[in-house]
């Protein structure tokens, strides 16, 4: 059962909210009538879920995790996919590197914000879109835990990823092309931090120079996630550093067993 006064707190500030703004804005009813047929087809269409996503979601990440220090969190999106595959060899791909793409190395060290100490044998739950801006549903292509070493270091090899265009098509899209919003996210890389039984972060860093930084239609973009790729060698290898700082001095959530193998089993 929901908190009915928690559930009446909030319908209430909604509700002033939204009349407010009928004032300010003199909205008609034919407006209103209009604003109802157009949630009527978001229903439909069944892009409810995405288009609240898409205005709130990161707001909701931010609102209840992000006054805990460490790295900021932001939101999973909605293709993260569980079960992924414990990678050893620290490569994100799946068999031969593959043609076309340019690769990228991505490393960093894993350190608790309350003491700078590494926190050792935590465990990268990796996954990203590829050069195309395609993620893979199918299978654990570009998806896979990366484990920490004991000084709270890792390493893993990808692909350097490219936005996309978010996967709402129907009203929600016409909604954003009236208001002068475009629909592509800019390039970036999701991850979860596992440490024991608990998950201590989830977020995305972003690749510096990629298109639509300062457009996200989600509004997830925050200047300290954005990481900086630098050239390995002459050729067209690129690397990465992304440090992570978790704040484990608070209650962390458990890793469910629907959101994949436990860390400890994956290691064994």
């Amino acid at each position: 059962m929901p908190d009915q006064q928690r559930l009446k707190q909030i319908t209430d500030r909604i509700l002033s909210d939204l009349r407010a703004t009928v004032m300010d804005f003199r909205i008609t009813e034919e407006e209103i009538h209009d604003a109802a047929t157009f949630f009527d087809r978001v229903g439909q269409a069944g892009e409810f879920g995405s288009l609240l996503d898409i205005f709130f979601a990161v707001t909701s990440v931010i609102a209840t995790q992000g006054d805990a220090g460490g790295t900021t969190p932001n939101l999973a999106g909605p293709f993260y996919k569980a079960g992924a595959p414990l990678r050893k060899d620290g490569r994100l791909y799946e068999g031969e590197f593959p043609g076309g793409e340019t690769p990228l190395t991505v490393h960093g060290r894993v350190t608790e914000a309350a003491t700078g100490e590494p926190v050792p044998h935590a465990v990268l739950d990796v996954w990203q879109a590829d050069g195309n801006g395609d993620y893979d549903v199918t299978g654990y292509h570009l998806r896979g835990l990366i484990p920490v070493d004991e000084d709270g270091c890792y390493v893993y090899h990808t692909v350097l990823p490219e936005g996309y265009e978010i996967s709402a098509k129907g009203p929600t899209k016409r909604l954003l092309t009236a208001i002068g919003q475009h629909d592509w996210r800019p390039a970036h890389i999701h991850l979860r931090v596992h440490v024991g039984d608990t998950t201590a972060l989830q977020t995305q860093f972003f690749m510096a120079g990629a298109r639509f930084l300062d457009s996200d239609p989600v509004d997830g973009v925050r200047s300290e996630l954005i990481v900086e790729h630098r050239p390995v060698t002459d050729g067209a290898a690129r690397e990465a550093r992304f440090d992570i700082c978790l704040a484990l001095d608070r209650a962390l959530p458990a890793r469910s067993m629907e959101d994949g193998p436990r860390v400890h089993a994956a290691l064994s």
